[in-house]
């Protein structure tokens, strides 16, 4: 049974490594030349930006591989009559799904750490490689991801004050729980400003919302508090600046993402965004599992005129590209608090799942 599970395996890795060149060939190939048509960026910065992009494309290319693996290897056993004589010589479907089942397993855990780790790695080089004229370029992450961690808020440094909000609203362009803190001309803190919401007005002037200002906390006396239903005030940064740093946020490996959503929700603050990034970091790593198991009906069927290559092929694309499509639609109706983050991210590879597990009770006689 060793030398006939090493086949299957061997058969299986041959045509995940063969799908993945291909599908990344296509994808350098198609970016490069569009990024040489354009002539906007130096070669070196070119071949920059296809390194950093590979993680993320390694979110969708993995599980097509998974799943073009399954598809393309059980066709060549069948095509060979190997897949029939292995079931004839008394190697079980049960043994074969094993094998797959493991398969699945590794992949999907190299995925997690693709997507859980490099990916926002990636993401932190970019400003160090590419990103040169970004405003917030001089913040390191450690420290930026550090303070943003420990509290549930995200610091920054304007020009003069230090302060720190707990989430960006694009839509809405307003800071939640915002706080300023103000120094004079030998360091010391002299003002606090703290506010429920700043919203944007134009250009760099943002009303505060629920508003206590503290004042005089450099003299020898008890500061004063004001209390304001709504103040005006000049930040010095506007909405597209506060979406760099926020961006900061996507740059958490997924452990330190999930500490931060707690925080977040804790603060009681609606953050459907960063729940989306958590659960799809999580659920990449399932639809690679569910993607090798998907073509499994094959085994049941292993006579050689039984489907095709051809038809493999067109079942890969038009399977795939709709399963993107409509995954990234649920990924956006989710963000939009349109749906819940947990069924816009796991709804659609549940539903394949579902598929599964229906195809192998329908033959479950012969997974015996």
């Amino acid at each position: 049974m060793y030398i006939f599970s090493r086949m299957v395996l061997s058969e299986w890795v041959r045509a995940f490594v063969t799908t993945l060149f291909v599908l990344f060939s296509i994808i350098f190939v198609g970016n490069i030349v569009s990024e040489f048509l354009r002539d906007a960026a130096s070669t070196e910065d070119i071949f920059q930006n296809f390194i950093l992009e590979v993680p993320k494309w390694m979110e969708k290319v993995v599980p097509i591989s998974c799943l073009g693996a399954t598809l393309f290897s059980i066709y060549r056993l069948k095509i060979t009559n190997a897949l029939i004589s292995l079931f004839a010589l008394g190697f079980k479907r049960s043994d074969y799904l094993k094998i797959l089942f493991f398969l699945a397993l590794f992949v999907g855990a190299i995925q997690l750490l693709v997507g859980g780790y490099m990916r926002p790695y990636a993401r932190s080089l970019r400003k160090v490689w590419l990103d040169k004229d970004s405003h917030f370029r001089g913040y390191k992450k450690g420290g930026v991801s550090a303070r943003t961690i420990a509290s549930g808020l995200i610091w920054y440094k304007g020009k003069g004050y230090f302060s720190h909000f707990s989430y960006y609203d694009r839509e809405k362009k307003s800071l939640n729980k915002f706080s300023s803190f103000h120094f004079d001309d030998q360091g010391e803190l002299s003002r606090v400003v703290r506010a429920d919401f700043a919203i944007h007005e134009e250009k760099t002037t943002w009303k505060l919302v629920g508003v206590e200002v503290y004042n005089h906390l450099n003299k020898k006396r008890f500061p004063t508090v004001s209390v304001y239903k709504e103040l005006s005030t000049e930040l010095g940064e506007r909405p597209a600046e506060f979406d760099s740093i926020e961006s900061d946020v996507h740059e958490l490996a997924i452990d330190d993402l999930y500490d931060y959503v707690k925080k977040v929700d804790g603060l009681g603050i609606e953050a459907t965004e960063f729940d989306i990034l958590f659960f799809e970091r999580l659920s990449t790593p399932f639809i690679c599992f569910v993607f090798t198991f998907l073509p499994i009906a094959g085994l049941f069927y292993p006579n050689r005129r039984v489907g095709g290559l051809g038809k493999s092929v067109i079942f890969l694309l038009v399977f795939t590209f709709g399963f993107w499509f409509l995954y990234s639609s649920l990924l956006t109706m989710g963000s939009n608090g349109k749906v819940i983050p947990i069924v816009a991210t796991f709804g659609l590879p549940v539903i394949c799942l579902f598929y599964i597990l229906i195809t192998l009770l329908r033959h479950r006689k012969l997974t015996e």
